[in-house]
This record gives structure tokens, sequence and C-alpha cells, in this order.
């Protein structure tokens, strides 16, 4: 009974499986966003220690990604006959984004947002 409902559902969302999947990749980027935070700040300062443009930061990152990934048509991928091409595009995808999101961070001198927190740039600052 439970296989049978699950499955059904599951039918139902796969004429939906691209904005499924942007959905569920909006998700991953922001909970990597709040691991980081995290790992950087420790649970006491979790919360406490975020500027108040954290939020704005967040979504920015999360529409930056969305627009890359959507842009190299990953959600298009079938993850199922997928190979080593989709991987690279999915790659591809996040190194452009993640250089874009931390150069737009650091261009605007946002400089509550811990350089440990951006990806793909590291500093000392």
């Amino acid at each position: 009974m439970l296989w049978q409902s699950l499955d059904t559902f599951l039918t139902r969302l796969r004429r939906h499986r691209e904005p499924v999947s942007l959905l569920l990749d909006a998700l991953v980027v922001a909970l990597a966003w709040q691991a980081t935070y995290l790992f950087r700040l420790g649970f006491e300062r979790w919360v406490s220690a975020r500027p108040l443009y954290d939020g704005w930061v967040l979504l920015g990152l999360v529409i930056l990604y969305l627009l890359v990934l959507w842009g190299l048509k990953v959600p298009k991928g079938m993850w199922r006959f997928s190979g080593f091409g989709e991987a690279k595009r999915l790659a591809l995808a996040c190194l452009i984004a993640g250089t874009l999101g931390a150069t737009l961070v650091l261009m605007a001198e946002l400089r509550q947002v811990p350089r440990a927190c951006l990806p793909c740039i590291r500093s000392s600052a």
C-alpha cells in the first residue's frame, strides 16, 4: 500500500522533474550556507554573529546558483542515464556560481560575511 502510494506520487512528479530538481538544488545551497556558518562560527555564535544582511546574501546566492544551473541545463539531465558529462556540467555550474557569488560579496565589501563561508575564495582576512 505504501509503496504503491509512493509510486503514484513519483509518477505525478515526473512531469515536474525540472522545477522539483531546481527546488532541491536551492535547498541544498541554503543548507550548505548554513553548514559553513555552523562550522566557521560554532553553535554558540551560529545565529548571533551573523550580519543583518545575511538573509539577502543567502537569497542572492541561491538565485545565482539556480540561474547558472538552469543556464547550463543541469536539471534536464537524467541521473539514471548520466555519465561523466553530467558530473562535469554540475561541477562547472557550481564553480561558476561559487566564483561569481564570492566575487560579488567581496566587491560589495560585505565584510561581516566570513570569508571561510564563501565558496571558492579563501583569504586570511
